[in-house]
């Protein structure tokens, strides 16, 4: 039998490379930084303090998965306006 495919280029998914994944439903950390507007060091740290999407370590690499990105992103949008009102 022949090995599977991997999921995640596990040096984009710690900023180290493009930030490519081959999965349509995993993203790397590079890619939500970019989808949320802001720096990789920044998701990282967000990370790190528990704050941000959830993420799940595989190995060295951190992948998302975009239903969770995308639930976090909805939720935040509704509080920051819920705070500026």
């Amino acid at each position: 039998m022949g090995q599977a495919a991997c999921c995640v280029d596990i040096d984009a998914a710690e900023g180290h490379g493009r930030g490519v994944s081959t999965s349509p439903n995993l993203l790397t950390s590079v890619e939500v930084a970019k989808m949320l507007g802001i720096t990789h060091s920044t998701l990282r740290s967000w990370r790190f303090r528990g704050e941000g999407p959830p993420s799940v370590k595989v190995g060295v690499a951190v992948i998302y998965r975009i239903e969770d990105v995308e639930t976090w992103m909805r939720k935040n949008h509704h509080q920051e306006e819920a705070e500026s009102a």
